[in-house]
């Protein structure tokens, strides 16, 4: 029977998900004769032609999963509906699991976003304030080091 309601359009407030406004620019750009996959995946950016029944788990998987940059406990479902998107986060390592609660049956013009875990965004934002920031890192290391080395010759 969950089957079946998954199938027929599971509401998203259904499992706690909120609505909001969007640009409707958007959601013009989005085709309802596919569904999305952006984020942390191993194949990257793609969309899919929308076919019933198709789930999280079928568009992940397709993808070859989710890279070790990407955060499965919150995977992101976005669904633009008339001036507003609903969305709902779905933890990946529970349907993996077999949890059909966290699989969501998509809709044509679902977008599914896959984050970057929280180290991640950190680092990634650190490298954007910080453009040497490698540079930076590895050179602490060799200092590091070099002090360590004089310490024991001493």
């Amino acid at each position: 029977m969950l089957r079946s309601i998954l199938l027929s359009g599971l509401l998203l407030s259904a499992l706690g998900c909120a609505g909001r406004k969007i640009d409707p620019a958007f959601q013009g750009a989005v085709n309802k004769k596919f569904v999305y996959v952006v984020g942390e995946t191993k194949a990257g950016y793609t969309q899919f032609p929308y076919k019933e029944g198709v789930t999280v788990l079928d568009l992940v998987v397709r993808r070859g999963g989710i890279t070790t940059r990407g955060t499965a406990e919150k995977i992101w479902v976005y669904r633009p509906a008339e001036g507003k998107t609903l969305s709902c986060s779905v933890n990946f390592n529970k349907i993996e699991k077999g949890d059909a609660r966290q699989n969501i049956a998509l809709k044509g013009g679902d977008i599914v976003y896959v984050p970057k875990t929280i180290t991640t965004a950190m680092y990634d934002g650190f490298k954007a304030i910080f453009p040497p920031w490698d540079d930076m890192m590895g050179k602490g290391t060799e200092l590091a080091e070099m002090y360590a080395a004089s310490k024991a010759a001493e």
